[in-house]
């Protein structure tokens, strides 16, 4: 038995990543969502949309007063034609019903917490003691919502990996199983 003394470590309710399957519903979500709402575009054959899902997840613990949806893109085509969607991944940044706040068209996650920050504020301080981060960065290089620290370092670390050797391959997977795409 724990004495009413022992602290128990705060738990932070981090809102879901909602899986949006027609427009009826992404517009009940903005409707229900005065925080504001991320809607990320994918796709099943997209690669770099799973890596976006990460971070989308990452920063919807952050950002505990702000809704994030996923919308599959070739599924839900009202959507898609609505916010002009013509590549995955694709994100739409909202406050209310009505234009989104901004758009934006790529696998950048540092211009994707950026862009959170900037349309929704500072993350949560909950969720930034949770995480052990005291900037509210997610853990993923290079999705700092606000800092550069760490900056010169990685120009620095880059420098020095492409200047090493006169050919540098940059290339996914490994070198079992290499990947394109």
């Amino acid at each position: 038995p724990r004495s009413p003394r022992t602290r128990r470590r705060q738990r932070v309710k981090t809102m879901p990543v909602t899986d949006v399957e027609t427009a009826a519903e992404f517009d009940a979500l903005l409707a229900s969502s005065p925080g504001g709402v991320v809607a990320h575009y994918w796709a099943t054959w997209c690669e770099p949309c799973g890596a976006m899902d990460q971070l989308v997840r990452q920063l919807s613990s952050q950002w505990t007063g702000v809704a994030f949806a996923r919308v599959e893109a070739e599924e839900v085509d009202e959507l898609t034609e609505r916010y002009d969607v013509s590549a995955v991944p694709f994100f739409t940044f909202h406050k209310g019903a009505g234009a989104p706040l901004d758009k934006l068209e790529g696998a950048d996650g540092k211009a994707l917490a950026s862009k959170t920050q900037q349309h929704f504020g500072v993350a949560s301080s909950a969720a930034r003691a949770a995480d052990g981060a005291s900037n509210g960065a997610a853990p993923v290089a290079g999705t700092q919502p606000s800092s550069d620290a760490g900056a010169g370092d990685l120009d620095a670390r880059l420098r020095e990996l492409t200047t090493r050797d006169p050919v540098v391959l940059f290339m996914k997977g490994d070198r079992s199983e290499p990947r394109c795409g």
